[in-house]
């Protein structure tokens, strides 16, 4: 399987991936458009994953390659690409089917509860996932949910978590792919956040003790079914 990650800002990675990757051999290929270059052609590839960042998705001018991004996004979708956004990624597909993303009620930075509605428990995809799950968060605008897509889950201080539009497109505003290691560069890049004012905000003793792990085999053991799902649509296919 053909992966292509696009990512937002310069020391950003996402090594669980990176380990997936290999362990199942598949090829990863990443993406920086915010450095002005162009995101290569969706065609080659089986599942295009839009990794989280520090840009605004409602104040898209101060970063107009978004704009193209969210073109991007759009054309692969209709195109039937495998999608899955996180974070920013997560309201750039929002954006994409045609919903603009809106500030979070609350402020969530650090590991809160995320409450899985009954429509991801009866997705294939997330089997043997519990009700509640811990998820890291980091973001004070939220995805919204497009039309004709399905709610997901939710958390106390935003309502709105992830979504599935079809079966091919998933979005997560809540993050399980982040290792304890890039938890502590993003603490470093954005250490004035964690000083605002939010009653979801842990505190970095908190935050640096939290199972990173657990979360990191939720996000995994996703990829491992739509790995499989992927494989069945193109034997399908072809």
């Amino acid at each position: 399987m053909n992966i292509l990650c696009i990512l937002h800002y310069d020391e950003q990675k996402i090594s669980v991936l990176e380990e997936w990757v290999k362990k199942n051999d598949c090829h990863l290929t990443y993406s920086w458009p915010y450095k002005q270059k162009k995101i290569q052609k969706f065609d080659y590839f089986d599942l295009i994953i839009v990794a989280g960042g520090t840009q605004n998705s409602i104040m898209m001018d101060e970063n107009p390659f978004l704009y193209h991004e969210v073109d991007y996004i759009q054309y692969a979708i209709q195109s039937g690409k495998h999608v899955i956004g996180i974070g920013l990624g997560a309201q750039l597909i929002s954006r994409a089917l045609g919903s603009n993303p809106a500030p979070s009620p609350s402020i969530e930075i650090g590991c809160f509860p995320i409450k899985c509605t009954e429509f991801l428990l009866m997705d294939p995809l997330f089997k043997n996932w519990p009700a509640q799950i811990m998820a890291f968060h980091w973001h004070q605008d939220m995805a919204s949910i497009p039309e004709g897509s399905i709610h997901l889950a939710r958390s106390e201080g935003c309502p709105f978590q992830a979504y599935r539009y079809n079966d091919r497109v998933y979005a997560f505003q809540f993050h399980l792919e982040l290792t304890l290691e890039e938890i502590i560069e993003l603490i470093r890049l954005r250490l004035e956040d964690i000083h605002k004012k939010s009653k979801y905000i842990q505190s970095i003793e908190k935050m640096l003790k939290n199972d990173y792990m657990k979360m990191n085999h939720y996000f995994t053991s996703f990829l491992d079914r739509l790995l499989k799902k992927i494989v069945r649509t193109r034997k399908n296919v072809f």
